[in-house]
């Protein structure tokens, strides 16, 4: 029987004003929205929420991604002002600072450190203090269990 899926919860924050916004990564209505690649809905309705259409390229979403969250933190600003801001915002990221989107399979199977796109995380004062109380051992044999799993399947 195949596992299901963990549904991943939307990413939630609060703006300035305090108000809770939900992020909520599908398509906005094209019939309301066009071809529009997001939308962020007015502070003041009853359920505000940004909607990110997750089929664009990682440099579109980052961009757009910015460009909604500044709708709903300065949602007096001109379409001009945010699009400009999100452009310039988007583009430094991306080009100069190489940020990129990582892809959650190669995150957890640790491909990202073997190919030297993220370094290992330092022991956080959470991981030692695990060490200490014995759990790591338990932790490493669980992790093992189904490497080794992995590798039967295989």
């Amino acid at each position: 029987m195949p596992r299901r899926r963990k549904k991943r919860r939307n990413f939630t924050f609060n703006n300035n004003n305090g108000i809770k916004y939900e992020v909520l990564f599908h398509k906005p209505n094209s019939r309301h929205y066009g071809d529009a690649d997001g939308t962020c809905s007015d502070p003041e309705g009853k359920h505000p929420t940004v909607h990110i259409n997750p089929y664009l390229t990682k440099q579109s979403e980052l961009n757009t991604s910015i460009h909604e969250f500044t709708h709903a933190f300065f949602w007096d600003a001109t379409e001009q002002e945010v699009y400009k801001f999100a452009n310039t915002l988007s583009r430094f990221l991306y080009n100069h600072c190489k940020w990129r989107k990582l892809e959650r399979a190669k995150y957890k199977e640790g491909e990202v450190y073997k190919a030297g796109v993220l370094e290992p995380e330092k022991d956080s004062p959470i991981k030692a203090k695990r060490k200490r109380n014995g759990n790591a051992k338990s932790i490493n044999r669980k992790t093992k269990r189904k490497r080794s799993a992995k590798r039967n399947r295989k």
